[in-house]
């Protein structure tokens, strides 16, 4: 990772910038939010230009504004002690965790900066996984009274096996929405516009035939050319479509990728989306880690 702007001095809080070595979670908020670059230590080529605010895709982030990440994650901006207490006692919580999903992210950015669409939803995948079973622990974790917490692990084995592909994370969800009307209310909308009309009119009708019968919150507006997915719901959508793509058995319903151009349409339609409802769990997730130090 490499600086993407040449920071005014007394500008933003010194500890968020890498050349303070802030933990894994702010270096991940960095990368997301588009202030930093990933750079090729060795070569110094810049591997992946960092060009969106994944986290609020309204907010261009300029030199002057990089304290704006901190009020992403703080319902009050500390000052610079606390922000240097708080950054050292979070850089020794699940640290390994978090070298974990700041690689993944950075191979996801680099083959989405390169337009190798399929290879990055492989990596929005792989990272899922990661936070599948991390992000409902750590909540719970936060909680103070640990008779819920019991109450929602126990329903994560409701029918006496272990969750399914990501399972853990959509039962989290689920359970998360009840206690989150924004989360709730909130869907996540993947405009058809840039695919032209014969190729959307395609997409949407392999829709209909593979997605719908598995995520039936999908909802097709074919007027608007837009298809959305409540947030709670994502989990199974992506589920849903990375089996649906990458297996082809006779006896189950896949796309038929010949009437959509191949994967690549596909998914440079999805994974800058999935990035965005990433970015706001992620966001979440570092204020439940953050208030743990």
């Amino acid at each position: 990772m490499v600086e993407k702007f040449d920071v005014p001095a007394g500008s933003c809080s010194p500890s968020l910038l890498l050349g303070s070595e802030p933990p894994e979670i702010i270096k991940i908020l960095r990368l997301l939010s588009g202030t930093t670059h990933l750079r090729n230590d060795g070569t110094d080529e810049i591997l992946y230009e960092a060009n969106k605010n994944f986290i609020n895709p309204d907010d261009n982030i300029t030199s002057n504004g990089i304290d704006r990440i901190l009020d992403y994650i703080f319902e009050e901006r500390p000052d610079e002690a606390e922000i240097i207490s708080i950054f050292r006692k979070i850089s020794a919580l699940n640290k390994g965790f978090y070298i974990e999903i700041l690689g993944e992210l950075g191979f996801l950015l680099k083959s989405l900066g390169e337009k190798k669409f399929t290879e990055s939803f492989l990596y929005t995948y792989r990272i899922l996984e990661r936070i599948s079973a991390a992000c409902p622990l750590i909540y719970v974790s936060n909680d103070k009274d640990f008779r819920n917490a019991h109450n929602f692990l126990s329903s994560i084995y409701d029918e006496k096996k272990a969750p399914g592909e990501l399972g853990m994370l959509q039962k989290f969800l689920q359970h998360y929405t009840g206690l989150n009307d924004g989360f709730a209310r909130a869907t996540l909308d993947f405009p058809l516009g840039e695919l032209g009309d014969a190729l959307a009119a395609e997409l949407i009708d392999e829709l209909k035939k593979i997605v719908l019968p598995e995520v039936k919150t999908l909802v097709i507006d074919e007027e608007t050319g837009t298809f959305s997915v409540p947030f709670k719901d994502v989990g199974s959508f992506v589920v849903t479509v990375r089996n649906r793509t990458f297996h082809n058995l006779g006896a189950r319903a896949n796309f038929n990728l010949s009437r959509i151009g191949g994967s690549e349409p596909l998914f440079a339609l999805l994974v800058p989306n999935l990035l965005y409802w990433f970015s706001y769990v992620f966001v979440d997730f570092a204020k439940w880690q953050l208030s743990r130090a």
